[in-house]
């Protein structure tokens, strides 16, 4: 005889098998949806009553008719997706189902709609867990592909500045998107990156950048970097990006932040690097974040911007400059060495940036620079090895007057009269006496122990010193 509860049981497995057997249904017809027809030519608009049936009718009793209904329904794709989200979530298994359908197979049309159809399953899907919202999470896996592609036109379309691995190459990978003057979207465009995955780099540029925005940054879970220029951002803000645990790399220039943002940048332990250019960031607040952010590189610069970069050199910091910048504009050239900065002595790259950030946008500086042809020659001093010059004293140096002998590794070494050594071994601006010393030690040591002796000098040719007037611009 059979139990009350062998039959509530039964029916639970019926419901299971049920289940499982449209979850198959919806995924063949989610596929089925990227080959078939959508729109007829022409179509009259039908009115609200019209479409309010169509909808009814999706869980129709009778099969043939829930299929012309999901016909309907789709061939008009603004109408239905305004009135199937008000009606979905509470409707029948069938129902959800069809409805889902209808949503997605406008989703992945070329019709305008498509993305008003992608955000709808978005909606269901982050509701609170039913039927719906499981189905409609479903869909947008089904969907990813192409979803992901209209995503990427579409902000392209609303101004979105597309950044790949490599400047310019769309095949180098999609790395993420540049928002600036030119974006005319709608906040709730933002919801489009929850199509794209991958994304690992944001640029926020200009006065069109809301704090709001970060409300939907904060979804994406691979944004490793974020950019933001010349703009205005309140602590609710900085807030978010606490929620980004994969965000590792943040760079504020020309933010209009103080030290009441402070609080919450300690908050971003995550950080490796964390980078404030041209804010209102006291010395202060950036002794705070050192304190408390031990595991993250801080870079704090109130100044303004030479553009240039910089490498080691013997007697300053050797230049690199970039296009376009103050100092390009000022005529220093790649290849000087910045000795000098309004009389203050440079003696590398972090010299130079230290002395340049205490001067704003704006500042004019005088700025002194070597220049001249560098080199850098090495030898192992033979027997017989002879220096085979006379030298003066020189503020670099010394200055080769002349060179003789056959044997005079200078000559060999390609040293011409009036190059200057400003480097002998780990000895700067090295005197006469020390360099025929070392000469004479090397002899030594190949007479009695025939031990080599490697020699590195570093020489300029041609050197002259020039000042430039610089007007210091604005990071980049």
């Amino acid at each position: 005889m059979t139990t009350k509860f062998h039959i509530i049981a039964a029916q639970r497995q019926g419901m299971l098998q049920t289940d499982r057997i449209l979850r198959r249904c919806i995924f063949f017809l989610v596929l089925a949806c990227f080959s078939s027809s959508l729109l007829a030519d022409e179509v009259s608009v039908p009115s609200s009553k019209a479409i309010q049936a169509w909808i009814s009718e999706l869980d129709h009793d009778e099969y043939d008719v829930r299929v012309a209904a999901t016909e309907k329904l789709v061939q008009h794709p603004e109408q239905a997706i305004i009135a199937l989200k008000s009606r979905i979530t509470g409707g029948t298994l069938e129902f959800t189902i069809r409805a889902i359908q209808v949503l997605t197979r406008i989703a992945v049309s070329d019709t305008a709609a498509n993305e008003q159809a992608q955000l709808a399953i978005l909606n269901i899907s982050e509701l609170r867990p039913t039927l719906a919202s499981r189905y409609a999470r479903s869909s947008l896996n089904q969907i990813s592909v192409a979803a992901r592609k209209r995503s990427i036109q579409n902000l392209r379309d609303k101004g979105a500045i597309p950044i790949y691995l490599e400047e310019d190459v769309p095949d180098s990978g999609l790395q993420g998107f540049m928002f600036g003057d030119e974006w005319n979207g709608q906040e709730q465009d933002f919801r489009l990156l929850q199509f794209i995955t991958g994304i690992q780099v944001l640029e926020l540029v200009g006065a069109k950048v809301e704090s709001s925005w970060f409300n939907y940054f904060a979804r994406i879970p691979t944004l490793t970097m974020l950019r933001v220029r010349d703009a205005s951002l309140n602590r609710q803000a900085i807030e978010k990006l606490n929620e980004l645990e994969s965000l590792r790399n943040l760079e504020f220039k020309f933010v209009r932040i103080n030290d009441a943002s402070v609080p919450s940048l300690v908050k971003l332990q995550q950080l490796r690097t964390l980078t404030l250019i041209g804010t209102d960031v006291t010395s202060d607040g950036e002794a705070v974040l050192q304190t408390n952010m031990t595991g993250t590189q801080i870079d704090r610069r109130v100044g303004g911007f030479l553009g240039v970069l910089g490498q080691a050199h013997p007697i300053g910091c050797l230049v690199e400059v970039r296009e376009k910048s103050a100092a390009e504009e000022a005529g220093i050239k790649t290849g000087d060495v910045i000795v000098e900065l309004n009389g203050t002595r440079i003696a590398n790259f972090e010299a130079l940036r230290d002395e340049i950030k205490v001067h704003p946008p704006g500042a004019a500086v005088k700025v002194r620079v070597l220049r001249a042809e560098t080199f850098q020659a090495y030898h192992v001093y033979q027997k017989g090895d002879v220096g085979g010059a006379k030298f003066e004293k020189h503020e670099l140096g010394l200055k080769i007057v002349t060179l003789a002998g056959a044997n005079s590794f200078l000559v060999r070494r390609n040293f011409r009269e009036g190059d200057v050594i400003v480097q002998y071994h780990t000895f700067l601006q090295p005197t006469e006496i020390q360099f025929n010393a070392i000469v004479k030690q090397a002899e030594m040591r190949w007479v009695k122990n025939s031990l080599r002796t490697q020699m590195s000098l570093v020489a300029v040719r041609h050197p002259q010193f020039l000042e430039f007037d610089v007007i210091l611009g604005k990071f980049p």
